[in-house]
This record gives C-alpha cells, structure tokens and sequence, in this order.
C-alpha cells in the first residue's frame, strides 16, 4: 500500500463519499479530488449551510419529543461536541455524524441521528416517511456512518423549509445498515485514495460543478500571456466545443418550440393538470413596484464630487467568447 503523510491531505467522509461513487448533487469526484489535495479554497458559506446549523437543534429537539424511549447525544463522552469515528484500518476514512441515539433505559448506544433541512419544493425526492426513501447521497452519508460504527440502523430527521426559513413540516426516515454495502463504499473510498488522492491523477471529470470552477479561476485568474497559436489538440478541442455547441443550441431550438406548443394549447387556462407529468402551468407574475435609480439620480442631478465618492472599482473577471472567426 502506498504510504502517505496523514496531515497532507484532507479526509474522506460522509459526504465525501457519496461525491466519490457520483450520487452527490453538488460535488463531482473531481470537485471532492481538488478539496481533499488542497487544490481549490473551501467552499464559501451561503444561506442554505447557515440555517442548516440554526435549525440542527432545533430539528434533534424535535426528534427528542416525539421519541422518549432515546437520548439524542452530540457523541459518547458528554460533550458539545460531534463523534468523531475513524476506520480501524484505513485512518483517512472518517464520519462526524450530527448525533448518537442511546436507550433511554438501558444507556446502550443503538442508532445514530443525521439532521437535514432543505426547501419544501425537494420534498418529491423524500418518500414515505419511516422508510430509507431519500436523497441517495444521504442514504449513502447513513450507510457510511453506521459501517463505521458498526450499529444496525441511523435515523435521520429532515425539516422543510419556505423562501423565508420557516419550517413548514418535519419527517423522520429509518436507514438500516447494508454491511455489503458498506464494504462496497470502503473499496471505491480507498480506490480513490490510493489511485487519485495520493499520486495527483485527477478522476475523469463527469461535469462542471462548484468546486472545479474555482480551481479553474484559482488556478487561471488573469491572462498574463499574448493570443497564440492554436496547436492540433488545442484546434481538437475547439472543433469538439463548437459541434457540442451547436447540438445544444438545437435543442435549444426545439425546447423552445415545444414550450410554444405548450403555452399555446394552455391558452387563457392557469395550466394544465397530468396524471403521469404533473402539473405545468403558464401564470401571470403579481405586479410589484421597482425603484429606477437611474431616474432618481437623474432628478437629484448629483455633483461630479459626489459621484466620485460613491464610485466603486469593481474587479473584472476572465470572460470566455469563442467567436467563430478567422480574422485576426
């Protein structure tokens, strides 16, 4: 086995691994490669991550009422903070679940608890509730978590919220332990350490996602170099991104005229109703009242000093145009 320095890299865990097997919505293999060599910067908070740790309490307390029969615990020695668990074999496969669940009779350690939030409109991807009918990349995340700890089922319990972080309704789902499963995540985990974290070959990308386009404008902020000439790989890959291009803006075409078709047998209705599509609807959006600065601006007629003491330098980005001549 390859040996390696602990501390060079970063850790594979429960949503690492889902990224690894291609089951995370939101980062590639790719992406996961790049932030476990350091590669790209962390990824930035936004509003989704800060209001999954506001509610995260509030979620585990709810789960707490409705099951008096356990104790929700951060980990088993008492403290605030998460377990931490590590294979016994391989040290660069971890978890740290959201909670532990104990028998509140017994103290035996029986379950462990994963906290979710999400927008009520994912609510189709969850299905009955009491079952394993959820998003594949947390299902994974509880099959990691449960392998390491070796405990036969995890819980988790999702709030859903509206565009104002409300929560309009909560549901509890049951994940019980695959061994074989667990074991298959293990191989492909170690796989991807052992032939791509560790000797810097990056996995082929499946498609562009949030991590990958920041190394991408890391690695190549500025354009520091003159145009050049295209060599034959560079004039391959041209070839290749016009031909994509033009099957896209194809079905592009055709979507569109599709929507048309649509829109047009909707008429004067709200929309229409399917059994086997759902609904598709073509409404008018509520009138709403818009600020033209512009015009006030242009009322106040501010001064040349004022202008300047408002005005700021904002940073210019690398702009991609292919556009498809020859000339100079």
């Amino acid at each position: 086995m390859t040996r390696y320095s602990r501390s060079k890299f970063g850790k594979i865990g429960g949503s690492t691994i889902a990224s690894i097997v291609g089951e995370n919505p939101w980062e590639t293999a790719l992406g996961a490669y790049f932030r476990l060599r350091g590669e790209v910067s962390p990824t930035p908070d936004n509003i989704a991550m800060a209001r999954g740790r506001r509610y995260e309490p509030v979620v585990a307390a709810i789960f707490q009422c409705g099951r008096p029969e356990l104790r929700v615990a951060r980990n088993r020695r008492g403290t605030d903070e998460p377990e931490y668990l590590e294979h016994p074999k391989y040290p660069y496969l971890i978890g740290r679940p959201d909670a532990i669940l104990f028998d509140s009779k017994s103290r035996a350690l029986v379950a462990g608890l994963e906290i979710k939030t999400t927008h009520w409109s994912n609510r189709r991807k969850w299905g009955a509730e009491g079952t394993d009918a959820i998003p594949k990349n947390y299902l994974l995340q509880c099959q990691w978590y449960a392998g390491l700890m070796k405990l036969p089922e995890w819980r988790v319990a999702v709030a859903f919220l509206d565009d104002d972080g409300i929560m309009t309704r909560y549901g509890e789902y049951l994940a019980r332990a695959d061994e074989e499963l667990f074991e298959t995540l293990v191989e492909r985990a170690v796989d991807f350490w052992e032939n791509h974290i560790v000797p810097g070959v990056p996995p082929e990308m499946e498609r562009v996602d949030e991590a990958t386009e920041r190394w991408l404008l890391e690695r190549f902020p500025n354009n520091v170099a003159p145009l050049d000439v295209a060599t034959e790989a560079e004039e391959r890959l041209m070839a290749d991104y016009l031909a994509k291009r033009a099957a896209l803006d194809a079905a592009r075409t055709e979507c569109e005229k599709s929507e048309f078709a649509l829109k047009s047998a909707i008429g004067e209705r709200d929309g229409l109703r399917s059994e086997t599509f759902g609904k598709v609807t073509w409404k008018r959006s509520k009138d709403y009242d818009r600020v033209d600065y512009r015009a006030v601006c242009e009322e106040l007629n501010p001064s040349e000093e004022l202008l300047a003491k408002c005005r700021k330098r904002v940073e210019g980005t690398r702009r991609f145009v292919f556009a498809g001549s020859r000339s100079d």
